[in-house]
């Protein structure tokens, strides 16, 4: 109302929102606003680097070691989840600082990425640690919502396991129920590097707080949205013809 002429929402930690008579002229809307936004970062950073122009090219250097090393990965947490997985590489070591790991593993750029990336992004630990953080995010969230349905060891998490992984000689390693979801992740993984490279170049990458990336985690449509993604896939089997 303060605004008559506005045509767009900014909402701190979580998006920008747009509108207008039709989705196409608010998708374009968002769109100009988006570019708008990139262009003012990057004219401001010293030493912009882009992580979302293109998928990590494995190129010739990508070994039989290497590529050895991802499948261990996959059926490592595989293992781990009890359930078949795919992995893909996200981002080759030699494309990122190692410094930037620790920035992005403060949480995701949006509380939507959590379902795709987890609320920390990136596991340089164990499987293990990385389950049992997982668990005491969960349980200090819970119990300050009064979900008790959360609070039984019977009730299904999302995933106790890490959606990016990072592997020492390789890079991060996406991990997915399919391999369009382990795409999917190593895309928003790479979204994310690009966003945290800017924002530490500008001033400091600030992700959503704690309980904002858990009450969109565990809001009840984005978990019944997570548990449709993979319905009839026949990830995991073999079949002979």
């Amino acid at each position: 109302e303060a605004t008559p002429q506005a045509n767009a929402i900014v909402v701190i930690g979580h998006g920008i929102f747009t509108y207008a008579d039709t989705a196409r002229e608010a998708l374009a809307r968002h769109l100009d606003i988006v570019e708008m936004a990139t262009a003012f970062a990057r004219k401001r950073a010293e030493d912009f680097k882009s992580f979302t122009q293109t998928r990590p090219d494995l190129g010739p250097d990508f070994t039989s070691a290497m590529s050895m090393k991802v499948s261990e990965i996959r059926q490592k947490v595989s293992e781990f989840a009890g359930r078949p997985l795919t992995a893909t590489i996200a981002a080759r070591e030699e494309q990122f600082d190692q410094e930037l790991i620790t920035v992005v593993q403060r949480g995701p750029a949006t509380p939507d990425h959590v379902t795709w990336v987890g609320p920390w992004v990136i596991c340089d630990t164990s499987l293990e640690d990385y389950a049992h953080r997982y668990r005491d995010y969960v349980y200090r969230n819970a119990t300050r919502t009064s979900r008790s349905d959360l609070l039984s060891p019977t009730t299904p998490l999302p995933a106790l396991y890490p959606r990016v992984i990072a592997v020492p000689g390789v890079g991060l390693v996406a991990i997915g129920r399919t391999v369009s979801e382990a795409q999917k992740t190593g895309e928003i993984t790479r979204h994310t590097l690009e966003i945290a490279d800017l924002a530490e170049q500008l001033d400091t990458y600030t992700p959503p707080t704690e309980d904002h990336i858990f009450d969109l985690e565990f809001w009840k449509p984005q978990m019944e949205k997570y548990s449709r993604k993979t319905s009839g896939s026949p990830v995991g089997h073999f079949r002979v013809i």
